[in-house]
């Protein structure tokens, strides 16, 4: 560790003093001519050597400018991740019933965006309302005729993801049209992939070139086309205790992902009749979004024409590219029945699969099984003392915000602890500012909910494992 400034002066003024007592090192012309000015040349210096020291060592990726470690990776052509934009749906409307013979456009390009126009999204294909099959169109919850199309956001990075219904603008008026809602959240937008993500893709390339080892597997994941949405993964080889796929013949493992890429897709099908379930084209799938039989759309939930998603939970295939997602039914189709199924399903993970089992790439033949990294749900129940001087709401939510943070990490973590969260609550700054200031963090409940022995205990993740919690899982309490 490189010495400060004042450490290399007093050094300096100790061996001169040493040679000589009667030299006068403290004021005169020998500190302000000799000492000083050299001891700002040697502490530069020293600073100099000691980066160059670190990046030639493990550290290298937290000295590097984003300048030198992007230079640094195009040297071994592995490209930083530029992030990528948030995909969904929205919905075309008109309270007026289309006349016969008019046929309402809407371009691909359209522009929608939000209330304020802070985020603008465009349609990926033309889509029309036929006014000779108005009916067609008509949405009895809402009494408008209606249309859903394919939008993608015109910038990258998280926040272009909108929750339901903050889509409600289009940029130029569109004819026939009445206006424009998203009914669903629209999700996969990343940022830029961060400087230690970087570092870590192009560590992998360097622990190999070939994919016939671990390391040149995960440089062939991460240095390809969905390197942006890639945040990590863990590889559970079939040698390994967390294995979970039985009867496999030859090597294996399994590829576990961190990050996700939703795309909405549509699968049609034509009835051959008496069918009560229905399987995807593409796996892992996230959600059903819509049905729609002969035209008529399907209630979710209903006892009559209606459907459930039923997602594989076995250990062998779950949120996996195998898995055998279902579409159940309440009423079984007929014979020649028409169905388009909306859904969401992971891209990230379909097309890494798609990517390894690639001839070129595969590892001798080995079974890779691409996966969703699993959710390991931590339950917490926390009551936390607000100065009286706290305002208890904004402490609430500030406290919220960072326990939502803590226990949702980005990346694997070996285990988390109660302290670590306590200690997190009492020393973040946002948390005392003029609104904010703690007293008392008393963690009542810390534990895991599958795994748990005890209530407040420190939280173990197993590699394929990542941890998780939403509000429903948090209990907080702030008082004072």
């Amino acid at each position: 560790m490189a010495r400060t400034e004042k450490e290399v002066q007093d050094s300096l003024a100790a061996s001169i003093h040493q040679g000589n007592p009667q030299i006068d090192t403290v004021k005169g012309p020998i500190p302000y001519v000799i000492v000083n000015p050299f001891a700002h040349e040697m502490y530069n210096f020293e600073g100099d050597l000691a980066r160059v020291a670190k990046l030639y060592s493990i550290n290298w990726k937290s000295v590097m400018t984003d300048a030198e470690i992007e230079a640094f990776g195009r040297s071994y052509g592995v490209q930083r991740g530029t992030g990528s934009p948030a995909v969904g749906r929205v919905t075309f409307y008109t309270s007026s019933r289309p006349e016969p013979g008019q046929v309402i456009t809407i371009p691909a390009g359209t522009i929608v965006t939000t209330k304020t126009g802070s985020y603008g999204f465009q349609t990926m294909s033309t889509a029309q309302i036929i006014g000779n099959a108005a009916d067609l169109y008509y949405n009895p919850a809402t009494r408008w005729y209606e249309i859903s199309v394919l939008v993608v956001s015109m910038s990258v990075g998280e926040q272009t993801e909108i929750a339901e219904f903050n889509l409600t603008r289009i940029a130029a008026p569109l004819e026939g049209i009445s206006g424009v809602e998203n009914r669903a959240r629209i999700s996969g937008g990343t940022s830029k992939q961060s400087r230690e993500e970087y570092g870590n893709q192009i560590s992998a390339r360097l622990l190999g070139m070939s994919t016939g080892t671990g390391g040149g597997l995960q440089q062939l994941f991460t240095t390809s086309s969905y390197k942006n949405d890639l945040k990590g993964l863990s590889l559970v080889w079939s040698t390994d205790r967390l294995f979970k796929r039985r009867g496999v013949s030859g090597p294996a493992l399994d590829a576990y992902v961190i990050g996700e890429s939703p795309v909405v897709y549509t699968d049609t099908y034509t009835a051959v009749g008496g069918e009560t379930e229905l399987t995807f084209t593409l796996e892992p799938v996230l959600s059903v979004d819509r049905v729609v039989v002969d035209l008529v759309e399907w209630t979710e939930g209903a006892l009559t024409n209606g459907w459930s998603f039923q997602k594989d939970e076995s250990v062998e295939y779950r949120e996996s590219t195998r898995a055998v997602d279902k579409l159940i039914l309440s009423t079984p189709l007929m014979a020649g029945q028409q169905v388009s199924i909306d859904y969401t399903y992971d891209r990230l993970c379909y097309g890494l699969q798609a990517l390894y089992d690639m001839g070129y790439s595969m590892l001798f033949d080995t079974d890779c099984l691409l996966r969703r990294i699993w959710r390991h749900s931590v339950e917490l129940k926390v009551r936390i003392t607000a100065l009286a001087s706290a305002n208890v709401v904004e402490v609430h939510q500030e406290a919220l915000n960072i326990i939502l943070d803590f226990l949702n990490p980005p990346n694997y973590v070996e285990y988390l602890s109660p302290k670590m969260l306590r200690d997190e609550l009492m020393e973040y700054p946002t948390i005392h500012g003029s609104s904010g200031g703690l007293s008392q963090v008393d963690i009542q409940t810390f534990t895991s909910k599958t795994a748990g022995t005890a209530e407040v205990e420190v939280v173990y993740f197993n590699t394929n494992e990542l941890s998780f919690a939403d509000e429903t899982l948090i209990d907080l309490k702030v008082v004072q």
